[in-house]
């Protein structure tokens, strides 16, 4: 087994249409746009919650649990403004574009390789504040409105 670092290896594509999420093709990611070069190192955050659920009777002096949903809160892309381009970043996302964001976590997207399939709908992006020594940034939150794929396989078409 290999580990690898975040850094140079993620990539971000809102892709429009997938027919199969559990396995996307190559065709319809190249259709999409790639949001990689806007992302912040640390602009990538999924939805990670975990509920339990409570199992144990009134008889049990210990409090088992099963495991109940998963899933909650927004996916949301830190992106950097760009003064002179924003058509593959600020300009695509709006208010309820609905598609999917695919993110690949080693490096390379091709035929055989996973990669997450995340159902979006997307909110209004925010502007960041105003600081000291920053980059201009904004946030774009993003519903996810079904079950995602988290180890999707690519396929040709």
């Amino acid at each position: 087994m290999s580990r690898t670092v975040y850094e140079g290896n993620n990539k971000v594509w809102f892709v429009p249409t997938i027919t199969n999420t559990s396995a996307p093709t190559m065709v319809q990611i190249n259709a999409g746009t790639e949001l990689t070069p806007f992302i912040t190192k640390d602009g990538i955050s999924v939805p990670n919650g975990q509920n339990m659920v409570d199992s144990a009777t009134i008889n049990d002096t210990y409090d088992a649990q099963r495991v109940g949903s998963w899933g909650g809160g927004p996916l949301t892309l830190t992106m950097f403004r760009d003064d002179t381009d924003e058509s593959g970043s600020l300009e695509l996302i709006t208010y309820g574009l609905e598609g999917f964001i695919v993110i690949s976590r080693f490096g390379t997207i091709g035929i055989g390789d996973k990669v997450e399939v995340w159902p979006v709908e997307a909110h209004q992006p925010t502007l960041m504040q105003s600081a000291a020594n920053e980059m201009q940034k904004f946030s774009a939150a993003f519903a996810v409105t079904g079950p995602p794929k988290l180890a999707a396989v690519v396929v040709g078409s």
